[in-house]
């Protein structure tokens, strides 16, 4: 179901709950992953910035987590309230400075849930007998229009249809000895899974991720997070600090949280439903989260929801958590400030939305 229970929000916090914070030390890829090294497909061999992507991207979960803390009720973070509605659209309520706040009505849960989300990202580096395998490019999948021998992991004279009925081809993960069918929309048929856009993937039922070329060559996306002192007023959250760590964060989001976070459709400014998009980037998981709220849009009935299950809303949250030291809530740097003695989080955003 798309929508968790109460329950089950709570027996993911209380599971994950023993989660560390994350050591301020780069963390090693090799002590959590599998990494493919050597001749293989997909070798992370050369990739030494791996490490340090991989701790940046705890981090970035690591101040999330502190950023959801500090908007429970009984503690004041205004810009992360603003940032918690933008984001996963919920509400802490009106309040008059100093009185304690009540969260709306179905909200506590939901705080409960991406608290819960957050701490299985971080318990990763303490689940190292798991192993999850790590690549470094996508050509480990092999796409094949026949069945394939599950024992020899060659392929067969039967055509596909007879292991996955109505299908005419997929990807086939040799190592696993598996047909992989849980990967980025972008990733076209009888192609490589890097192709296009995709900076990253994750076989959410395999324990796998690959890092695409791409993520590495890029002039945007292959830097390390920004130091808050680097931000400027103005800077747009999404366009000017695309990462590497974001992208390693939210394809953890895919691989340790399964099925339940994925990538959500988009939709926008009105609410309308964006065939073949996906909720990236920030303007994008606003719109999954709010454009819904009270309005009762019946293409997007289950916002909120939904944001709890998009994997680039961890990211973007996590993100602007990390360069705490802005107000990020319109999708741009703004300074800080104290929340007016009265405030609503009604109002719309002060920028307009591209």
């Amino acid at each position: 179901m798309l929508l968790p229970s109460a329950l089950t929000a709570r027996s993911i916090v209380a599971t994950f709950l023993l989660a560390s914070i994350i050591p301020a030390h780069a963390v090693s890829v090799r002590e959590v992953f599998t990494v493919a090294t050597g001749d293989v497909p997909g070798s992370c061999d050369g990739h030494k910035e791996l490490d340090a992507q991989f701790t940046d991207a705890l981090q970035m979960s690591r101040a999330a987590l502190l950023a959801i803390e500090q908007v429970i009720p009984r503690k004041i973070n205004y810009a992360g309230r603003r940032m918690l509605f933008a984001m996963f659209g919920i509400k802490s309520g009106s309040y008059v400075r100093g009185e304690t706040d009540q969260l709306e009505a179905g909200d506590e849960w939901r705080i409960e849930t991406i608290e819960g989300y957050l701490r299985a990202v971080q318990s990763i580096i303490y689940l190292k007998s798991l192993k999850p395998r790590l690549y470094c490019d996508g050509n480990f999948l092999v796409w094949t229009t026949k069945a394939m021998d599950p024992k020899t992991g060659k392929p067969t004279n039967r055509p596909i249809s007879d292991d996955l009925p109505g299908v005419t081809g997929a990807y086939w993960y040799t190592e696993k000895k598996a047909y992989v069918r849980d990967l980025p929309p972008e990733a076209g048929e009888g192609g490589q899974p890097c192709e296009g856009d995709v900076m990253g993937f994750a076989t959410r039922g395999h324990s796998t991720i690959a890092l695409c070329p791409q993520l590495f060559t890029s002039p945007e996306w292959r830097q390390r997070l920004p130091l808050p002192s680097e931000v400027k007023a103005g800077d747009s959250l999404y366009d000017r600090y695309k990462s590497a760590p974001g992208a390693w964060l939210h394809e953890l989001a895919h691989m340790v949280l399964g099925g339940n976070v994925v990538d959500q459709p988009a939709f926008d400014n009105d609410g309308n439903k964006i065939d073949g998009q996906y909720s990236y980037g920030f303007h994008r998981c606003y719109n999954l989260a709010t454009k819904d709220y009270g309005i009762g849009n019946p293409a997007n009935p289950l916002g909120q929801d939904r944001a709890m299950l998009n994997a680039d809303t961890y990211h973007i949250f996590a993100l602007a958590s990390y360069l705490d030291q802005w107000d990020w809530a319109d999708g741009v740097a703004a300074p800080l400030k104290d929340p007016p003695p009265y405030f609503s989080l009604d109002s719309p955003l002060q920028s307009p939305l591209m």
